[in-house]
C-alpha cells in the first residue's frame, strides 16, 4: 500500500471531477502519459485548479513554448538510469 500524497481527499476516478477539469487532465495525460499529482491534489477545489492550470498555461504561452511531454515531466523523479541524463541537441 502506498502512502497518501495529500491530506485532502483525491478523486477516485476522473469521473468524480467537473468536466472541464477532467478534459484538462486527460489532455495532459495524453501528452505526458500520466496525470501530475498536483492536478489530483487540486481537483478537490475546482476554482483553485482552474486558476493554477490557467496560470501554468499562460506562463508557457508567454514563454512561446507550447506544453509538451517534457514540460509535464519536469520535476518527475527518473525511474531508470538512462533517464537521469539527457543530451541536448
Amino acid at each position: 500500500m502506498s502512502a497518501a500524497i495529500s491530506r485532502f481527499k483525491l478523486p477516485e476516478t476522473l469521473d468524480d471531477v467537473p468536466s472541464d477539469i477532467r478534459d484538462a487532465m486527460l489532455a495532459v495525460q495524453e501528452k505526458a502519459g500520466f496525470v501530475p499529482n498536483v492536478f489530483l491534489m487540486l481537483a478537490h477545489r475546482p476554482e483553485e485548479f482552474r486558476a493554477f492550470f490557467g496560470m501554468s498555461n499562460r506562463l508557457v504561452t508567454l514563454a512561446g513554448t507550447p506544453p509538451n511531454s517534457e514540460f509535464y515531466l519536469m520535476g518527475r523523479v527518473p525511474k531508470k538510469p538512462d533517464e537521469l541524463v539527457r543530451e541536448t541537441p
